[in-house]
């Protein structure tokens, strides 16, 4: 019984995390450590804090149970992290602070057993001896020590940390519950704190802080690809963590605001220089299909100047501190159209060339449009590629198709990529790129399938870019790139003319949808060696800003005799799952009925098969945090009994299970290794 009651309240805990930064031999500094715990086939996820306080150790924890946020924590003092021999058992009680025996330590060995383990080869814990084995990274340049009893079988992997020595792996223990913790390779990288760089995408902000008119109906954004009021808190909360997390350096790959609203852009604007003001944070930035929707600007209908929506010479005057200006502090700072070299720059000469009269070009329809693409040297060998892949039809409006259209109206700016990335080689410059628009396939390998059976008009394939397209950009030998604009989880590979040639694609999911997230990026000493982590953005203050509203539209809907969506959002607290509560009713509302063939949504029965297949789509692995065991196997066995059925509904769903395969398969997209030596992810 002890083992089961554990199991289920240890192992679903998800975090914002903090950590206090602490003197060690190898200068680890573990963030939000991510447990997967295995029992009899059963797997659960956990996520535990560590903070260092002095002689002691306080493990945190938090777990999301029926909408409300548990919290409560192990405190190992002196005695225990110096001298304890067996891993505590007591199961964790929410809102209380469990003090950790002076045997014991939990999910970490002591310090005379990690001396014992080093000096003889061995150590007793548990009342076992435990002899090491060999010892195993667990990541770039991150030494674990394998020890296992003979007696029992059991297993360790200890980081080889005098300071912090956690056991990320597990096996055979006597309570037969194993454990991996699945980002130990960045969680304990001794490099996260030499460069990092956070990526925040699609935020979508709407000002409702300072203009409560702007508060959207709940039923708007049921149909909508984002969520519109929520959304500045979860860019405030995103903000807080990276400012927390000690990370000065941000990239913001598009789409800010919803339409480039004046009122949003001056939101936008406000926030982030206070940010940069009070944090020395800096900000740099790329354009999207919505900021600005319209290359010259379009006014409101309803004649508000505040929604009047900027266009390029408003909304980078507006943001000039957000990279598309040059800054004093910059090393470098130039754009497609700078007539000047490396070696001779100087900020007074970007400058006189950095304005939108000599940024421009001529769109296919024959109009002048500007271009913000720029590459920056904020620190010392590092180049930040930022690139305009936005397009605009006759009528000046984004046709929101990136770099497919790119090739037809600014091919320009391929020729630019090419010239960047060779002079950053030629310069040793670690080269980091990102645009609104996804350079790879982000459907793992599923649009064919997808396009010939249902219609290539389904699901956004015509944001897909195409294979010339994929080609031409890993042509210009640009290796490393971050996107948004889908509002998807993904990592994907694109291989040039020459083979040799290989991009990886980092889709930063939204702010403003499920799962709702930003990236981190970390340099390692090797240069062509990244670790990724993705943080879930999970608590957020400002949550219920427009409950009142919600509150009256159901009321209101009540009354008209509609289906109720709303009462569900009432009784939410953490905004990941309040973006999962909005995302299944997008998917029934707008995505489904619009992708599916209908025999498909005829016949199968809700139990939520439809809905787990966009949240792979979306959310990559994700998407597991939602998607029970237990369903999944329900999933399989519809599927394999599909196998044998010749009616049209067995044929749509053999290759929906063809679709939610490749969707469940994809390349490690939430913490993983970028190896840019041979273009590899893992």
């Amino acid at each position: 019984m002890l083992r089961i009651i554990l199991l289920l309240t240890l192992c679903v805990l998800p975090f914002c995390g903090f950590c206090r930064p602490m003197a060690c031999d190898t200068c680890f500094e573990p963030d939000t450590l991510d447990f997967v715990f295995k029992l009899h086939r059963q797997t659960r996820q956990a996520q535990i804090i560590v903070e260092n306080r002095a002689d002691s150790v306080v493990m945190h924890w938090q777990m999301g149970r029926h909408g409300r946020l548990l919290k409560g924590r192990y405190v190992m003092g002196s005695k225990s992290v110096a001298e304890g021999s067996r891993l505590c058992l007591n199961q964790p009680e929410p809102g209380k602070a469990i003090s950790v025996a002076d045997n014991e330590t939990a999910f970490m060995i002591s310090a005379r057993a990690y001396r014992d383990m080093k000096l003889t080869g061995s150590l007793d814990y548990n009342g076992e001896v435990y002899e090491v084995v060999d010892s195993v990274p667990c990541g770039v340049e991150v030494p674990s020590i394998h020890v296992k009893s003979a007696a029992s079988g059991c297993e360790m992997w200890i980081i080889d940390s005098f300071h912090l020595p956690v056991v990320w792996k597990m096996r055979n223990n006597p309570i037969e519950i194993g454990w991996e913790i699945s980002n130990a390779a960045t969680a304990f990288s001794p490099y996260r704190n030499r460069l990092r760089i956070a990526f925040i995408s699609d935020p979508h902000i709407q000002d409702i802080e300072n203009h409560a008119e702007l508060i959207r109906p709940m039923d708007a954004q049921l149909r909508s690809t984002r969520l519109f009021n929520e959304n500045i808190f979860a860019f405030k909360a995103a903000l807080d963590d990276v400012k927390a997390r000690g990370i000065r350096l941000v990239a913001l790959p598009g789409d800010l605001t919803d339409n480039a609203q004046r009122v949003n852009v001056a939101a936008v604007k406000e926030m982030l220089d206070k940010y940069a003001d009070e944090y020395g944070m800096r900000f740099f930035a790329t354009v999207g299909n919505h900021d600005p929707a319209w290359a010259a600007g379009k006014a409101d209908v309803s004649g508000d100047s505040l929604l009047y929506s900027c266009g390029y010479e408003e909304l980078l005057a507006e943001w000039s501190r957000l990279g598309f200006m040059p800054s004093e502090e910059d090393k470098f700072w130039a754009t497609p159209f700078s007539k000047y070299e490396y070696d001779r720059y100087s900020y007074g000469l970007a400058c006189e060339q950095a304005s939108l009269d000599n940024r421009s070009y001529r769109s296919a329809s024959g109009e002048i449009v500007y271009d913000a693409s720029y590459v920056v040297e904020p620190v010392e060998g590092l180049w930040l590629l930022s690139i305009d892949g936005g397009t605009y039809d006759s009528n000046g409006k984004s046709t929101g198709l990136g770099y497919n259209d790119v090739l037809r109206q600014k091919p320009f700016l391929v020729e630019w990529m090419k010239f960047v990335s060779d002079e950053a080689r030629k310069r040793g410059k670690r080269l980091v790129a990102f645009c609104h628009y996804p350079a790879a396939d982000f459907f793992n390998g599923a649009a064919s399938l997808i396009g010939n059976r249902w219609g290539w008009d389904k699901m956004d394939l015509r944001r897909q870019p195409s294979d010339a397209t994929r080609q031409a950009i890993a042509s210009t030998g640009v290796r490393l790139h971050f996107a948004g604009h889908m509002h998807l989880n993904n990592t994907a590979v694109s291989t040039g003319a020459d083979s040799t040639d290989r991009l990886i694609n980092i889709q930063v999911p939204s702010l403003g949808a499920y799962q709702p997230a930003y990236k981190i990026l970390s340099a390692t000493a090797d240069s062509l060696v990244y670790e990724v982590q993705t943080v879930i953005i999970d608590s957020v203050q400002g949550l219920r800003a427009a409950a009142s509203q919600y509150y009256a539209e159901y009321l209101k809907d009540r009354r008209e005799g509609k289906k109720d969506r709303i009462s569900d959002f009432f009784y939410v607290r953490r905004y990941d799952t309040f973006c999962n509560l909005h995302f299944k009713n997008v998917v029934e509302l707008r995505s489904a009925p619009r992708d599916l063939p209908a025999v498909l949504l005829d016949s199968i029965q809700d139990d939520g098969l439809i809905t787990d297949l966009y949240r792979l789509h979306y959310a990559g692995s994700l998407a597991l945090r939602d998607i029970p065991e237990s369903r999944m196997k329900r999933h399989m066995a519809l599927f394999d009994r599909a196998m044998t059925m010749q009616s049209d509904y067995g044929k749509e769903l053999r290759t929906l299970r063809q679709v939610f395969d490749l969707f469940a398969s994809g390349l490690p997209d939430c913490n993983f290794i970028v190896d840019l030596r041979e273009g590899e992810v893992r």
